[in-house]
């Protein structure tokens, strides 16, 4: 039956029905107050730079150690996230974690030329197909940006109305890794992990084009991404920090769909490392 009451959860674990399973990032790009994909750090799960074909919408689905690992289940039974444990390899300083599911990314999106870019939406989101809770996430990825750039990108909403953006920054990176973008054309700042949406829908279901009007060069990719849960890292190395969903959700402990491309992103306080080790458990039912 699904997860829904402590009980079910109590006899899930006691039927054996859960899974922990580690991972481990070595210190990589690590630049306070600025959000960062870590899977532009060595370690378990791989290093990938999300690579394909330019504009096409590349579709995730996690296999093996390419993302957070979790076993099958039969397919009348849910999964459901219920602890995050993590740890700092060494000594730094406070830090936000985002938990994302990553539905697929549009790779090497040109960041030296000023003209609109139109994107390939052939494959279609492999999860949450309505694209309620879905984000898009600006990344800079295989060549980092030599400048700011300002642009706007148009965009599929959840209701299926196409739209353009408000206009972002998208803040120069200078490594691979770092989310690029503030919440409108103003520096310095940093700003929400997503790239901005206008107001009244649910989210996204596909980006149809972006254009720079001020070019950052390099190149970078646009993630699909919903939103599974958020944490606070201490960055002590001495203390794990801890997230139980079931106590700080209500219960509510987030669902996890086969397929599931679970990812991290972090944004430490100060320039600290970036190296962090921990583990995830789930249950089901």
């Amino acid at each position: 039956m699904p997860l829904r009451t402590l009980s079910d959860f109590n006899a899930a674990f006691d039927d054996g029905r859960w899974h922990t399973q580690r991972f481990i990032k070595n210190a990589g790009v690590s630049v306070g107050g600025r959000w960062i994909d870590w899977t532009f750090a060595s370690g378990q799960p791989l290093y990938d730079a999300k690579t394909g074909t330019s504009g096409t919408f590349t579709p995730l689905i996690a296999s093996r150690n390419d993302a957070i690992w979790f076993p099958p289940i039969p397919d009348t039974m849910e999964r459901r996230l219920t602890g995050l444990t993590m740890h700092s390899n060494t000594t730094g300083g406070v830090g936000s974690i985002v938990i994302c599911d990553v539905l697929g990314y549009y790779p090497l999106i040109d960041g030296d030329s000023p003209d609109t870019q139109v994107f390939d939406n052939s494959n279609p989101l492999p999860r949450y197909v309505d694209g309620k809770g879905v984000i898009p996430v600006l990344v800079s990825s295989v060549a980092p940006s030599v400048q700011d750039g300002i642009g706007t990108y148009t965009y599929i909403g959840s209701d299926d109305v196409e739209r353009t953006s408000p206009v972002f920054r998208y803040q120069n990176s200078t490594l691979n890794g770092l989310v690029a973008t503030v919440p409108h054309n103003s520096a310095p700042g940093e700003g929400a992990l997503g790239m901005p949406m206008a107001g009244g829908i649910q989210g996204c279901k596909a980006v149809t084009s972006l254009t720079y009007t001020q070019p950052p060069g390099g190149l970078a990719a646009i993630y699909l991404v919903h939103v599974l849960g958020t944490h606070v890292f201490n960055g002590n190395q001495g203390v794990a920090s801890e997230k139980q969903f079931l106590l700080h959700r209500g219960f509510n402990a987030p669902r996890i769909f086969d397929g599931a491309y679970i990812n991290l992103f972090y944004r430490y306080g100060g320039g600290a490392s970036a190296g962090f080790f921990g583990e995830m458990t789930f249950a089901w039912g």
